[in-house]
């Protein structure tokens, strides 16, 4: 509630259900809209209606009944109403801010039946030119101007020298955003000369420098909230799996020799322990949380029991989840790539899961795999990659490859980059869309990415059999990769992709450390970076004038050669 100011006369601005103040004697109600007020019940049951219905004739009774909270919005609006002792003032737009047209609540409906005789007044907007924040809102009070009199006319005169002054100031502030690159002295205070980031703050520099610039320059952040969301749910889900991974290297077990129901087992035991302790306990919080966390659980022990069962024809076994890399008591040490000028690029990351495999008849040498996990349905694209928007698996190869001989990880053996996977968490699921229509089953745990083709016997020992389903390729009678098979790449791809991870992120650190701070996100097709973006009020770019960046590779031919 806010009191304003504390003396003989008041205003008093709050919520409804804080105002019931009864001596009020001017109440005016806002936003009398459809969907606004009365608030639309959020359907968050389990039930139907008609399930809720049945129930109602047991002893059973459930909580969040939909009609009693229709109600309590009525109540509100009979507060609202009924506050004032001499007026009361309604007041709903016919527009939102995008220029749609809205309708009136039901409220307001309800007062013009009991009050026929009642009539409503249009009230016009009345923004001066001085009052404008942008330049297109100049244009209504110029056509709306009334000229026919002097003194209109020397009364416009001065307002538009007062518009002339702000649109200045307004062009500084866009030429502040139009700077492209910031001094030495300022980078080094952001950066110092070791460079310090991630593939994830790189891939947001490919979309856009200006945001690299906010989210690791300046660091903003949004407020955290207390509350369910993706990122709670995924860091659940994979600290279950590596407490899962944890477990069995601690009693020298791999995942492939447990028992189906044993792995199912532990990791419903898992779960049950890390729901309480990821992210401050809010998945234990509330019963729709833990009715949450139980099916993020089953859908763990899914994803562990195909994982087990394509073992049968896959090779290569779990040598790592989340590994770390970069930090203090990291697993692995900072990937350092020097960037010239006595300035270094220092790649830190953590990678979900690291699979591993002798290769056949070399000895001391191991087949690596990474593989992360992915709640939607991420494909991997070549031209992404190579623009630096899908940096993430060629650069955890890369750098396992550059790094892991430094550690016990390989057991000194040397690392033969071979695989790169995003794989969906997500299990199979019907694809049915009614309830009566039979099940046409869609499959899950996809793994799209790139892997090499010199082994595939690793990849997939039944290949020659029309392949386990794990992987997406095809071959042709010859044995051959056909031709629509994207994914499954000569062993000369894999590594030249593992060479320009690293010459692009010597690329993308000399950029960063050359201060281009520049607002220009990428274009490819409709997909603009800008939809899902934070920061649209940071760098206040306007859709329909700005010149989109084209999508297309970071590197020329000389510089990945």
């Amino acid at each position: 509630m806010g009191v304003i100011p504390p003396a003989v006369d008041q205003v008093l601005i709050g919520a409804v259900d804080r105002s019931r103040n009864p001596d009020l004697k001017l109440a005016l109600v806002l936003g009398l809209n459809e969907g606004v007020f009365p608030r639309p019940v959020d359907d968050v049951s389990l039930f139907t209606e008609g399930e809720r219905t049945t129930l109602e004739a047991t002893p059973l009774r459930l909580p969040g009944d939909r009609r009693l909270r229709l109600g309590h919005e009525r109540y509100l609006g009979y507060i609202a109403c009924t506050r004032a002792r001499e007026r009361l003032v309604l007041t709903w737009s016919e527009n939102d801010a995008g220029g749609n047209p809205l309708n009136p609540s039901a409220f307001v409906d309800q007062v013009r039946r009991m009050f026929p005789f009642l009539t409503g007044t249009r009230m016009e907007p009345a923004i001066g030119l001085s009052e404008c924040v942008h330049p297109v809102e100049v244009l209504t009070p110029l056509l709306r101007a009334d000229l026919r009199t002097r003194t209109e006319i020397h009364r416009l005169r001065g307002e538009l020298l007062e518009v002339d002054d702000w649109l200045r100031r307004f062009d500084g502030y866009r030429g502040m955003l139009r700077q492209e690159r910031l001094g030495a002295d300022a980078i080094l205070k952001l950066f110092g000369t070791r460079l310090r980031t991630s593939a994830s703050r790189l891939e947001e520099y490919a979309a856009c420098p200006f945001k690299f610039f906010v989210t690791a320059g300046l660091r903003a952040r949004e407020r955290g909230r207390f509350e369910v969301d993706a990122r709670k749910t995924g860091t659940f889900m994979h600290e279950v799996l590596r407490q899962f991974h944890v477990e069995l290297a601690r009693e020298r077990k791999l995942w492939r020799s447990l028992a189906l129901d044993e792995a199912r087992e532990r990791i419903a035991r898992i779960a049950g322990e890390q729901q309480g302790l990821v992210a401050g306990g809010v998945l234990a919080a509330h019963p729709r949380s833990r009715f949450a966390a139980a099916a993020q659980t089953r859908l763990l022990q899914d994803f562990v029991v195909a994982t087990i069962e394509w073992m049968t024809a896959y090779r290569f076994d779990p040598i790592a989840v989340e590994l770390s890399l970069g930090g203090e008591d990291a697993d692995l040490p900072w990937w350092e790539i020097d960037l010239g000028d006595d300035r270094k690029l220092a790649f830190r990351g953590s990678v979900d899961r690291v699979d591993a495999a002798p290769v056949p008849g070399r000895e001391g040498e191991v087949c690596l795999n990474v593989l992360d996990y992915k709640s939607g349905q991420k494909k991997f694209d070549e031209l992404k990659m190579q623009a630096g928007l899908q940096l993430q698996l060629p650069a955890y190869l890369a750098a396992l490859c550059a790094v892991a001989d430094r550690s016990d990880l390989l057991g000194g053996r040397r690392a033969v980059p071979t695989g790169m996977f995003y794989v969906r968490l997500k299990g199979p699921s019907s694809g049915a869309q009614e309830r009566d229509e039979p099940d046409s089953e869609v499959r899950g745990f996809e793994h799209t990415g790139r892997f090499s083709f010199e082994f595939l016997p690793l990849f997939d020992a039944r290949a020659g059999e029309g392949g386990s389903g794990q992987f997406n390729y095809r071959l042709k009678k010859d044995g051959q990769p056909h031709g629509n098979s994207r994914e499954l790449v000569p062993q000369t791809r894999v590594e030249r992709m593992i060479e320009e991870a690293g010459v692009m992120l010597r690329h993308m650190g000399r950029e960063i450390l050359g201060g281009r701070i520049a607002v220009d996100p990428y274009r490819k097709g409709s997909e603009l970076p800008c939809t899902w973006c934070s920061y649209g009020s940071i760098c206040r770019i306007d859709r329909w004038t700005h010149a989109y960046r084209p999508l297309r590779p970071l590197l020329t031919e000389a510089d990945a050669g």
